[in-house]
Parts: C-alpha cells; structure tokens; sequence
C-alpha cells in the first residue's frame, strides 16, 4: 500500500467526502427517513382507463393517475405484491359508472370519481390498510 502523500488528490478528496457523509447522514437521518417513510406507504395506478361514453356511444378515454396511501396499520410489502388487484378493481369501477364531466368530454368529474377509487382501493386491499385516495392525473386519448 502506498504512503498517502502519494495517493492522487482525487482519491484522497473522494476518502474525505466518503469519512464525511455519515455525518451529514446522520444530521438530516431523521428528515430523510421521514421523507422517505411517506414515500413508501403509498401505491400509484398509473393511467386507469376510464371511458367517456355519450348517448351509448364511446367518445374519448381519460386515463386517471391514482395514488393509494396506505394506513399506519397497514404491512406495505403484502400490499405491494397486491398491485394489480388493486389496478384491477380501479380499472373495473371506472367501466362501471360514468366519471367523466357530464359537459366536457376530456374532464374527469371529480365528486363522482373519487368515491369510486376509494371503494375500489378499499375492496381490493382492505378498508383497513387505505388512509386516503387522490387522483394525481387526469389526461386524454383526444387532443383537442
């Protein structure tokens, strides 16, 4: 092993911020894992068809971003292995009522599409494990 008066700056600069970082870890470990704690007990369905239907006629689809945060009871991992159960039971409650804006065919009505995912998340990973449901997303197959 060389003397460190010969190792190359860099390395010895990359030695001193790698000694370094768990202090500043352990400054902001609290905040990080906070952080990353509410990261982790939540699940996205990602783009849920949902169809806009006129007069018994197809007219557009929207695709519905949802975010399920889980209950402190709930044991994330378990739900996890239940995603798509849980894609699933959003993507057959949305072909089951009408969800789109009664006079725009590229909006989402939000009082009627809410209680809908919420039933939806509930019936398919537990009343129990679901704190709360948010619609983070709502786009069109048709461009206006």
């Amino acid at each position: 092993m060389r003397p460190a008066s010969l190792l190359p700056p860099f390395l010895i600069l990359g030695l001193a911020i790698a000694a370094a970082a768990p202090a500043r870890a352990a400054e902001h470990g609290g905040e990080a894992k906070k952080e990353e704690a509410g990261a982790d007990r939540k699940m996205t369905a990602p783009n849920v068809v949902t169809p806009v239907v006129r007069n018994g006629k197809l007219v557009n689809y929207l695709f519905v971003s949802i975010d399920v945060e889980f209950s402190d009871k709930a044991d994330v991992l378990k739900l996890r292995d239940r995603a798509h159960f849980l894609r699933d039971a959003m993507l057959r409650a949305s072909h089951r009522a009408a969800l789109a804006d009664p006079n725009d065919d590229f909006k989402l009505n939000y009082q009627a599409a809410n209680p809908v995912f919420w039933q939806a998340a509930t019936e398919a990973l537990g009343a129990q494990n679901v704190k709360k449901v948010s619609i983070t997303g709502v786009d069109s197959l048709n461009r206006r």
